[in-house]
């Protein structure tokens, strides 16, 4: 739909001006400035290449990056917020915040968290490509990404954009870049401070992702795994699978490596491959939990009040057929594991 909306628009500015209508001629061009470059567009291109690594599609596809605009990585290029606040139904009181507010467990979308999210992506791009591509088109993948890495966002307050795991995550990216671009670009190689930057951003990121095992371990009231705990899995799994690639591709790049990196790609495997472990502990443990039986049971009893929720649903099992109800608790509880359970499907060992 993205891709083409532009002939949709210039088929259309054609048609106004056979017609004569020129005020449309000038409403087409502001719809198509403003479409140019969306949070909606962008997000749509970050989900669908981070469904793709976490399910692979049976065929290559592109990755999306070339939909965006050539100067979208300028700090005078402007990403339009065309998403639709107002209009969805809304049946909450109006007293108090909205639903979707109380339930936030993460920042809503914005220009900076666009950018960081792509930022990723050009990185993995120029790892998982260039693992699947020949020779030439490999090079010219790391060519490219050597003339214009992604560069590094000065964030004065990342809780106003990310989450913490994100923002473990986007460092994390930054030094993955920075050692790619250090270790393949030998022009860098006799600066007075390479090696200790090389070694600074090496330790860097195994300690990121050591920080990263912790959170992941450490999480309590994981069953059952609602989205501020799903968040955490899926982002570090993500962290996980692009770790992975990295090392991959710095262990096939070792004879062009500066020598002063071989000590550290083993530490960082080592890292993620237990970041994987405790993911999939994790998931496991949320879907024993729900598998021990009585979930459905509790969701019917929060509705009809017997914990401590009169006030809020005494008049709910009037309204609704019980049988009615007992169906929506299974699908929910169902829902439940299936979040999870994906997971527990992932082979740990990279």
């Amino acid at each position: 739909m993205i891709r083409g909306t532009p002939s949709q628009i210039s088929r259309n500015t054609r048609l106004s001006y056979k017609h004569g209508s020129y005020n449309s001629v000038f409403e087409l061009k502001e719809v198509s400035d403003k479409l140019e470059c969306t949070l909606a567009s962008v997000m749509s291109v970050v989900e669908t290449m981070k469904i793709n690594r976490l399910i692979p599609p049976k065929e290559s596809t592109n990755s999306g990056l070339d939909i965006l605009p050539p100067n979208f990585d300028s700090a005078d290029s402007k990403i339009s917020d065309t998403c639709d606040y107002a209009t969805f139904p809304n049946f909450e009181t109006t007293l108090g915040a909205s639903f979707e507010e109380l339930s936030r467990y993460r920042p809503g979308l914005s220009d900076t968290r666009a950018r960081v999210n792509v930022n990723n992506q050009h990185l993995a791009k120029l790892l998982f490509q260039s693992s699947s591509a020949g020779k030439a088109e490999a090079d010219a993948y790391i060519q490219e990404f050597l003339t214009s890495p992604p560069s590094r966002m000065k964030l004065d307050d990342t809780q106003n954009y990310l989450t913490d795991i994100e923002d473990l995550a986007r460092i994390c990216h930054e030094e993955m870049t920075l050692i790619v671009t250090s270790n393949l670009d030998s022009t860098r190689w006799n600066d007075a401070n390479f090696s200790s930057i090389l070694k600074a951003s090496n330790l860097n990121l195994t300690a990121r992702l050591e920080e990263a095992v912790e959170q992941v371990k450490n999480l309590n009231a994981i069953v059952p795994a609602f989205g501020s705990v799903l968040h955490i899995f899926y982002t570090t799994y993500d962290l996980s699978l692009i770790t992975h690639a990295f090392c991959n591709f710095l262990n096939s790049k070792e004879k062009t490596l500066h020598t002063s990196q071989s000590p550290h790609t083993p530490q960082i495997l080592a890292q993620t491959k237990e970041l994987k472990q405790a993911i999939s502990e994790q998931a496991a443990a949320v879907k024993k939990g729900l598998d021990e039986g009585g979930w459905i049971d509790k969701v019917l009893d929060s509705v009809n009040g017997t914990q401590g929720n009169e006030t809020l649903f005494s008049e709910l099992g009037d309204l609704v057929d019980a049988g009615q109800l007992e169906v929506w608790a299974g699908d929910l509880v169902e829902g439940w594991k299936d979040s999870c359970e994906g997971l527990m499907l992932k082979k740990v060992v990279v």
